[in-house]
């Protein structure tokens, strides 16, 4: 006890002196220590309100996901029965949507009350039949002004789109999630898009055109902020908002088109609350050091027993999964940091581990079964696993497995053996019979024992990926080219607006030629990226992404004003310029404000409609001959060309081209591989041009590679070629010259 009283001495001179060292903390710094502490809680809110946003939205993917599997199972007739109803109503009760409707491809369908819709009037509707999964503000029902938060999902049966899933966010729930008090309510929370339209805000907010109208457009910071939000990424900012300065936080929303949570603050009320912290802890902290003097040696005694039975709870809170009886994952990292350095010259693999179809077992079988299975997988795993390998449960759905490995093929082995194991329930005392259970394994191994386990986890997770969904692969390992493939799309995706502003899109042209006459017959656009960093790139290194990602709608609108500026320059020249195509993506094709588009900019430059033709592939016409048939009428009425580009590559018939009226056929690359190798490719082709000729088509042949190729094809009766051989893409101005220059007369290919 004596020894107690004498720590608890020290302790007190200790904290009477440290009260005199606080005391002598200048203005100065207390007032940046203030302002470091202010601006990280805001930065650490931001990702708060982010974080909860984000869980959100991937809950209701998961649901969405998981309701779409099950629809997908019932015949499309039978949409409208009552159990498909019933089970509508109970996950909008569960997941407090305020409305899903589930409707067929032409439209007509059922919402959670059994009421007959038509949801064909919604353009996110259109992209879901494309295959696209969207979250965006638009009206739920026809006719209705308000927008609200729509999911959108597409519904397969058998491998084919069978319909459409829409589910209606509740906007309750979004402005539940964008309220915080860390700041005592004196901050104001936006939900925007990164374009900066505000589409949810603090109550009474009046919607605007947009967040950065608010703000003011002189001000250094602006366009950092403006250039931030529409990449999605992160941002603090000092600046002016009505008329007095304010911090701003921005963060992109993950999982949703292109969502942010922006908080705003004034600056003065922010440094004030914790400057007014500071000033009342260091109060109380010089008022409480006398108790605490009176009172330690009391708290010593208590605190003996206290702090052994605090230890324990507290490892257990932090290190156990309740769910597995197990270590979670921040004991296993701990763990396996542990393992790695006592054993520094064994050879590890990490391996995540997932429950295909889990969300749909835990909605349609309970959370108890989900939890028996984690079980029953935790226990199976460990009751198999070395002294030195270690499992916890990472996510919902997913397990880590640390596994000592002397090659990769022993690995493989092993996987397989515990995939059989777990898929068997060999032992166990469930007996599943009610739906199919099967795992997945992404597998990284290190080079060695000196990565942090939050990157190996990424990686076997990055693995993970590439097989989800695939019923022949059990397993994948993690291999550097999955690493760069992420890292270049990233790349790509934070420069793509930049590079649309700074016009490092390059229109490079390909000529055609008439194979009757040899001469040039037309020019096909094709797009080049001159990256500031990594040089010319080629389509292939991005389009892609853009498709994935929608900014192809963007760049095919960019490459269309730059081939009419283009024709204008030509035609005040005096040349004739010939038609010149341009690949059209299939996200254009649905967005209803294209066409207007589209004609606007021909308007806007004077340039006729035939110089214009727009190439659609052959496998968007197929999919999609309904929709696009009246849009095709359209844009023939006002006087475009439309072509089919890679004819042969998908299932195109005779009565598809007889309803719709194109103008070319361009027969793709792999036609002329046949005709090399037999008669029959040959054949094939001839066969094409008959039909295309009694319809009143031109035919046009890509990758022609010599003159032998370019005579069969003109005996056959095409109309054109296209190919390197003849001619490479170029830019505008040696194009221009090519085609209009002294010697553009002696082109020729014959």
């Amino acid at each position: 006890m004596r020894a107690k009283t004498v720590i608890a001495i020290l302790l007190s001179v200790i904290i009477v002196a440290s009260a005199g060292i606080i005391s002598l903390d200048t203005t100065i710094v207390q007032d940046h220590l203030t302002r470091v502490h202010a601006e990280d809680q805001l930065k650490s809110a931001g990702e708060q309100l982010t974080l909860k946003m984000t869980m959100y939205l991937a809950d209701c993917l998961n649901s969405a996901r998981t309701l779409a599997q099950a629809v997908g199972q019932v015949p499309v007739e039978e949409w409208g029965s009552q159990p498909v109803m019933t089970t509508l109503k109970n996950l909008s009760e569960d997941m407090e949507f305020p409305g899903i409707s589930l409707s067929k491809t032409d439209g007509t369908g059922y919402d959670a009350g059994g009421n007959s819709l038509n949801a064909s009037f919604c353009p996110y509707f259109q992209r879901a039949l494309l295959g696209d999964t969207t979250i965006a503000f638009t009206p739920f029902h026809e006719g209705s002004e308000a927008a609200d938060a729509v999911l959108t999902m597409p519904v397969h049966s058998n491998g084919a789109i069978a319909g459409v899933l829409r589910i209606a966010l509740s906007p309750e729930r979004i402005r539940s999630l964008l309220s915080i008090n860390t700041f005592r309510g004196n901050e104001d929370v936006y939900l925007v898009r990164r374009s900066g339209e505000i589409l949810a805000g603090p109550a009474g907010f009046q919607k605007s055109a947009g967040f950065p109208e608010l703000l003011d457009k002189d001000d250094d910071r602006y366009a950092e902020l403006e250039q931030v939000m529409r990449q999605g990424r992160e941002i603090l900012v000092k600046m002016t908002l009505d008329e007095s300065s304010h911090y701003i936080n921005f963060k992109g929303v993950k999982d949703s088109n292109d969502w942010g949570v922006l908080v705003a603050i004034p600056e003065d009320v922010l440094l004030g609350l914790y400057r007014d912290d500071r000033v009342s802890e260091s109060r109380s902290l010089l008022t409480g050091f006398l108790v605490i003097i009176l009172v330690m040696l009391g708290i010593l005694v208590w605190l003996s027993v206290a702090e052994i039975r605090q230890r324990y709870t507290m490892e257990r809170l932090a290190y156990f999964d309740e769910i597995t009886q197990g270590i979670n994952y921040n004991r296993f990292k701990k763990d396996v940091t542990a393992l790695l350095h006592r054993t520094a010259d064994a050879a590890y693999a990490v391996a995540m581990l997932e429950i295909d179809n889990f969300n749909y077992i835990r909605d349609f079988f309970g959370a108890p079964e989900a939890d028996r299975i984690r079980l029953y997988i935790a226990k199976t795993v460990r009751a198999n696993l070395k002294s030195d390998e270690l499992i916890c449960r990472y996510m919902n759905e997913n397990f880590l497995l640390l596994l000592r490995y002397h090659n990769k093929e022993e690995l493989s082995d092993r996987i397989n053996f515990l995939d059989s194991m777990l898929c068997s329930f060999e032992g166990d005392e469930i007996k599943n019979d009610k739906y199919e259970f099967r795992l997945h394994y992404g597998i990284y191994c290190p080079e060695g024992n000196g990565e942090d386990i939050d990157r190996m986890a990424e990686k076997a997770a990055r693995a993970l990926q590439m097989i989800k969904n695939d019923r022949q692969k059990v397993f994948e390992f993690y291999s550097e080219s999955m690493q760069k493939k992420a890292l270049d799309e990233n790349e790509i995706e934070e420069h793509m607006f930049t590079a649309l502003e700074e016009r490092e899109f390059l229109v490079f042209l390909q000529p055609k030629f008439d194979l009757h006459t040899g001469r040039q017959a037309g020019a096909e656009a094709l797009v080049r990226w001159m990256h500031p960093e990594k040089g010319l790139l080629y389509p292939g290194r991005f389009i892609s992404v853009f498709e994935k990602n929608g900014f192809i709608v963007k760049l095919d609108m960019y490459m269309l004003d730059e081939i009419c500026h283009r024709l204008k320059i030509w035609i005040s020249k005096g040349y004739h310029p010939m038609p010149i195509s341009l690949n059209i993506s299939r996200l254009n094709l649905f967005d209803e404000e294209f066409v207007p588009k589209l004609i606007a900019t021909l308007e806007q430059y004077g340039i006729p409609a035939n110089l214009v033709q727009l190439e659609m592939s052959e496998q968007v016409v197929t999919n999609n001959i309904g929709k696009l048939s009246s849009l095709i009428d359209h844009l023939k009425d006002y006087g475009f060309l439309i072509s089919i580009d890679n004819f042969g590559t998908g299932t195109t018939s005779m009565n598809t081209l007889y309803t719709i009226p194109v103008d070319e056929l361009k027969l793709d690359r792999k036609f002329l591989l046949e005709v090399e190798k037999t008669d029959r490719g040959k054949n094939v082709i001839q066969s094409i041009i008959e039909m295309a000729k009694r319809l009143n088509i031109n035919v046009v042949s890509e990758g022609v590679e010599n003159k032998a190729q370019a005579r069969m094809l003109q005996e056959l009766g095409c109309d054109m070629i296209q190919g390197f051989a003849f001619s490479e893409p170029m830019p505008f101005r040696e194009y221009e010259n090519y085609a209009f220059g002294p010697r553009a007369d002696e082109v020729n290919i014959w």
